[in-house]
């Protein structure tokens, strides 16, 4: 039942990030800046330092798709991203207290991969014409910000939620 309540969490993060957030943060802004937050990826951040890298992996893999599908270039990239850091946050973080500094930075970290690798693949196979200077003032460094504000406004109800505990989960595979 708690990975179903994550699942539809993040559906309607995912939902968000289609339809209503285009609209707040326009392509290009103003100044330049492109701006993108990823939401679901956060909450994947989350998952994976919290529940462990099991369920960082499950709904990364299936959220991945679910990008690759609705807005994906290349198909599979999004699913093999999101699947490694869901996998690779728990792994990195596995014997560190986990507080909001890491997981503040873990979200960081973790915007900056994907853009970086969306981006490294993209020109790997010529889709951009932009330069990496571009992508690190006008894309990288925004959405990482951007990120991690939102993963501050949100830690608290993760920290208190409890979705985010592992005994009880442990408890729902074991039927109790």
């Amino acid at each position: 039942m708690k990975r179903f309540k994550l699942f539809l969490l993040l559906l309607l993060l995912f939902l968000l990030e289609g339809t209503v957030l285009p609209l707040l943060f326009p392509s290009p802004l103003r100044n330049d800046l492109w701006i993108h937050p990823h939401l679901v990826l956060i909450l994947v951040v989350y998952i994976s330092l919290y529940l462990g890298s099991k369920d960082g992996l499950l709904f990364g893999a299936v959220f991945g798709l679910f990008y690759d599908i609705a807005f994906g270039s290349i198909f599979g990239l999004n699913l093999f991203i999101y699947t490694l850091l869901g996998s690779m946050i728990h792994n990195v973080t596995g014997i560190l207290h986990h507080n909001l500094w890491l997981a503040l930075t873990m979200s960081g970290i973790a915007s900056l991969s994907l853009d970086l690798w969306l981006y490294g693949f993209h020109a790997l196979f010529l889709l951009t014409d932009i330069s990496p200077s571009y992508l690190f003032l006008r894309e990288a460094f925004p959405n990482v910000l951007v990120n991690m504000g939102f993963a501050l406004a949100v830690y608290p109800w993760v920290t208190r939620s409890s979705l985010f505990t592992v005994e009880e989960l442990q408890d729902e595979e074991r039927g109790i």
